[in-house]
């Protein structure tokens, strides 16, 4: 007896009913056993993510159904290295040449290498970060970044572990290294430390991380407030890597920096402007002043002497002698980035009509007209030296063309970076930030 009515491709035209009976129910008993696999490697990937702590008990209700508690949660750290330790759930899942069943092991792979980076708490399903009333914005590329992973530290490195947390000797060094920059900065001089004063250091980084461990543990970089101030310490320390990083690999040719000494000779940092050494003699009405003068020209007496006699300012007692040299004002703000590096330098500046006075004296010895000051008195210069503009030395200014250089393919690079980037401003926001 031959079928007949609705045709299977799989099967032959004309077969005989117990067998076409049999291979049915062979397919379907192939494709149940097929299916079951695929569920259950399915469900270990998906009950292995379960387990995470999300914030609440990972207790599948399949198993409180069967009537066991819930496994312990697992820690996120150990999601990832879990889910990598079941290879046989993707490559079984291939070998059956399902396509549906390897797109979800994929993207199982992918939640888990989430989970290994962001932790499970912070997952943005996650109870707790519904609970913290904060809202988690999208990982972005240069977030992925907040948290670099931590170097392995050799035995022989580890001078004290903390909760399997070590403290390596580079630890130490760096510590150190921040402690000299204060100590110098706040112009003092730093010294070795002693075997008993290291120690203290240790001591110090050791309280550190458990206070960063505690927390951790209390939720507290949970909060908006510390999210927020450690994104800006996270922007502040990658950029610093960034300049870094490109200064190791910035190339200022020597030529470049022969080209801009001939080319700006007269310009920043490299033309030294004219300065003088004055003496200074001060007096409290005009009438003085002519006297003064008087006296100076007819050559009675000179202007030290006369300075130590009659003048009322600072420097009277050392004959009216300025103790620094003095500049003009324009002048002194172009060649000195700072009033501190000016006074480094020993150059000051005058009011600038007592300036105009002192730098119209043509020649050493000579003493200026008197002129009224801001402060309503009357002075007169004599001119003890002049030094007038000069070149500086092509070698002496050569560091300092070349970190200018530097500086300026940094902005280059910036400026390239920002025409990169996806950037928009809004200025207008500014109003009211707090000072």
């Amino acid at each position: 007896m031959l079928r007949t009515g609705f045709i299977n491709p799989r099967e032959p035209r004309c077969v005989h009913p117990a067998r076409a009976a049999k291979a049915r129910r062979q397919r379907r008993s192939r494709s149940t056993t097929l299916r079951r696999s695929h569920a259950g490697r399915g469900a270990g990937c998906r009950n292995l993510l379960a387990h995470c702590r999300l914030g609440r008990s990972a207790s599948p209700r399949g198993v409180a159904r069967r009537g066991r508690s819930a496994p312990p949660a697992t820690p996120a750290s150990s999601c990832l290295a879990r889910l990598a330790a079941r290879p046989s759930a993707a490559a079984g899942i291939y070998e059956a040449g399902s396509r549906v069943w390897a797109r979800s092991v994929v993207y199982g792979l992918g939640l888990a290498a989430l989970v290994g980076v962001v932790g499970c708490e912070k997952l943005p399903w996650s109870s707790k970060a519904r609970d913290s009333g904060t809202a988690t914005a999208a990982l972005t590329t240069a977030q992925h970044a907040a948290a670099p992973a931590k170097p392995a530290v050799l035995p022989s490195e580890t001078l004290a572990v903390i909760n399997a947390v070590p403290i390596s000797k580079t630890d130490i060094e760096l510590r150190l290294q921040e402690l000299k920059m204060l100590v110098e900065t706040s112009g003092g001089q730093w010294g070795a430390l002693s075997r008993e004063e290291v120690e203290a250091v240790l001591d110090e980084l050791v309280n550190t991380e458990l206070m960063s461990q505690d927390t951790v543990a209390r939720g507290l970089d949970r909060s908006l407030d510390v999210q927020r101030r450690w994104e800006y310490l996270r922007r502040g320390f990658f950029a610093q890597e960034w300049v870094k990083w490109n200064r190791e690999r910035l190339n200022v040719p020597p030529e470049d920096i022969e080209r801009y000494y001939e080319t700006n000779k007269g310009g920043y940092g490299i033309k030294v402007p004219a300065r003088a050494r004055l003496r200074q003699l001060i007096v409290d009405s005009e009438d003085q002043a002519n006297k003064a003068l008087a006296q100076l020209h007819g050559g009675a007496v000179d202007f030290e002497s006369l300075a130590k006699q009659i003048s009322l300012g600072p420097t009277a007692a050392q004959g009216g002698l300025l103790p620094n040299w003095v500049m003009r004002a324009n002048e002194k703000a172009l060649f000195y980035p700072t009033e501190a590096d000016a006074a480094k330098d020993g150059v000051i500046s005058l009011d600038p009509i007592l300036e105009a006075a002192a730098f119209a004296i043509d020649g050493v010895n000579h003493v200026s007209n008197y002129v009224k000051g801001s402060d309503n008195r009357y002075h007169i210069f004599q001119l003890v030296e002049r030094q007038e503009e000069h070149l500086r030395d092509k070698r002496e200014v050569w560091d300092q063309i070349k970190a200018y250089l530097e500086a300026q393919k940094l902005k280059t690079a910036i400026e390239e970076l920002r025409s990169k980037a996806a950037l928009e401003r809004f200025p207008e926001r500014l109003e009211g930030a707090a000072q």
